[in-house]
């Protein structure tokens, strides 16, 4: 099996005539890449931000990526100079190996604890949620699904009774999600009942 890949960021049309991508679907972290190499990979099926099953289209290093705050909306790949060339990467994705990216974000990290908002997807799933109030356990995160206006995480909640499990979907903005504790992989939550499905 390859390595399991992390998506940073989707390529769209051509920007310039000097071979400038758009991209899409990336956030402030793309920054982090400039002066390293990412793969080039043809779109395939992403689960939770990953890649499993991939074909490598090319291999380049980010110049630079502009604008320099905020959303990431251009990049320069070094070599690549030619919008014709450039056309020939739409809609493939930009990504780098998990197993390089986790030891990345746990240096960079020393043991603190980012709110939610600020985790990769792969840190997100699998986290046990709990009641911040109780401390009562609530589920454990197994997707994260961005739906391009906002973003889902599920959270599989055990049986309860004769019931088998269910399913609550919470929105990545809400805003009563609390403490992140990655050494012990919780997050907690609280008023957290409203996403329970109506019977």
């Amino acid at each position: 099996m390859p390595t399991p890949l992390v998506i940073l960021a989707r390529i769209g049309s051509p920007h310039g005539v000097r071979g400038a991508l758009s991209v899409n679907q990336a956030g402030e972290h793309l920054r982090d890449f400039s002066g390293k190499k990412i793969l080039i990979c043809p779109a395939q099926n992403v689960v939770n931000g990953i890649l499993h099953e991939y074909t490598v289209k090319a291999e380049m290093q980010i110049n630079r990526v502009d604008p320099v705050k905020g959303t990431p909306l251009r990049l320069e790949l070094d070599g690549l100079t030619d919008r014709d060339v450039a056309k020939g990467f739409t809609n493939c994705l930009i990504a780098t190996p998990l197993a390089e990216l986790r030891a990345q974000v746990q240096a960079r990290r020393s043991g603190q604890s980012p709110n939610l908002h600020d985790l990769w997807y792969f840190e997100i799933v699998g986290l046990e949620v709990i009641e911040a109030e109780g401390r009562k356990p609530v589920g454990k995160i197994t997707q994260v699904e961005d739906l391009g206006l906002n973003t889902v995480i599920t959270v599989e909640r055990p049986p309860a009774g004769d019931k088998g499990s269910t399913a609550l979907e919470i929105p990545l903005d809400h805003p009563n999600w609390q403490s992140v504790d990655l050494a012990n992989h919780t997050v907690s939550i609280s008023d957290w009942q409203i996403f329970i499905p109506a019977e």
